[in-house]
């Protein structure tokens, strides 16, 4: 089944966000491949406003965690627990209600002090959930960048996976073997503790990726993260104009389109890679008409049995899914395919 669907109701299209940078990245002077190292300190943000293309909630336990550092806590109620956040054996920190927020902080097995804030969201009672809420910042040659644990499992160089932001864009691209700053591409590392990044001028041969404005959807762009491979990655949502990439095949990992408190989620679904060869040039086209796909109805002893797993695809492939907040569940008719007859009216289970 194949009935066609409104498009999203989001507005005002993409391109508000910044470029990538606008300050000059001042690369290492030997042409032979010398590595810069920059230093990264670590900043708590109660109100963690990232993007992210991937973010994991963790089930929140007797303790958490970092670094090898254990910060224990006693729930209290049911939506209420007490946390150490300093590591010194006494319970500091008093959280409850809906949500919460603490900084962490401790000393890692080489001995230095270290930071990490952490986000709580209460799931029910007495259980929690928490994940990352900070961030390693400094600059790269002169260029604000900033390093998400976006797994929170406590160490920043999951490439692929963690987060990244070049500027000051609120959508982030993913922790990568080679970047794009002011244009240019370089390689990247990043340390286990996120406390330093090496970079160096990434020579190869190159074309350039940009989105087509998002057809017929109104929405800002946050984010639009492509890949290539498992650890080369750019945030094409963050860029204004094309992109220098490697030549080599992307596909679309992770984007996320917002208008004010509404919101939807965009992955690959069936769209396929998109090839970038040596000096092309390429626009990547994306929404259209959406069409909503559900599995073909079943039919036992005169029974007719719907799936109600709709999926929702762009003219081009990519999914379109999560869209918050959640609307009222879809009504549905069966009818006799001869005479047009309704046979059944009925409603889908809502979320």
């Amino acid at each position: 089944m194949h009935p066609k669907r409104p498009v999203l109701g989001l507005v005002a299209a993409a391109a508000t966000t910044a470029g990538l940078c606008s300050a000059a990245f001042v690369a290492s002077a030997d042409e032979g491949g010398a590595w810069t190292t920059s230093k990264l300190k670590h900043r708590a943000i109660e109100d963690f406003d990232y993007v992210l293309g991937q973010e994991k909630w963790k089930t929140l336990g007797s303790e958490i965690d970092v670094f090898g550092h254990e910060f224990p806590l006693e729930v209290l109620g049911p939506m209420r627990f007490e946390i150490d956040s300093n590591g010194d054996g006494d319970p500091d920190e008093d959280v409850k209600g809906a949500e919460g927020f603490v900084d962490l902080k401790g000393e890692n097995e080489d001995g230095q002090v270290f930071h990490y804030g952490v986000r709580f969201k209460n799931t029910g009672q007495r259980k929690w959930s928490w994940t990352t809420s900070g961030v390693m910042t400094g600059k790269v040659g002169g260029v604000l960048v900033a390093v998400i644990d976006a797994n929170a499992d406590g160490s920043y160089d999951d490439y692929g996976v963690d987060g990244l932001v070049i500027g000051s864009n609120r959508g982030a691209g993913y922790v990568s073997r080679i970047v794009n700053i002011d244009g240019e591409l370089y390689d990247f590392e990043v340390s286990k503790d996120g406390t330093e990044i090496r970079t160096r001028a990434w020579a190869g041969e190159t074309g350039t990726l940009s989105l087509e404005k998002i057809k017929g959807i109104k929405a800002k762009v946050a984010n639009a993260i492509f890949k290539k491979g498992r650890d080369v990655a750019f945030d094409l949502g963050s860029a204004r104009g094309a992109v220098k990439v490697p030549v080599g095949d992307y596909v679309l990992d992770a984007a996320f389109l917002e208008r004010g408190s509404e919101s939807a989620r965009v992955r690959s679904g069936r769209r396929k890679a998109i090839a970038v060869e040596a000096g092309s040039e390429v626009e990547i086209p994306w929404g259209g008409d959406l069409t909503a796909e559900m599995p073909a109805p079943t039919v036992r002893a005169g029974k007719v049995t719907l799936n109600p797993s709709v999926k929702i695809y762009g003219e081009n492939g990519e999914e379109y899914y999560d869209f918050q907040p959640v609307g009222k569940a879809p009504s549905f008719e069966i009818k006799d395919a001869n005479t047009g007859k309704r046979l059944k009216k009925g409603k889908f289970p809502s979320g």
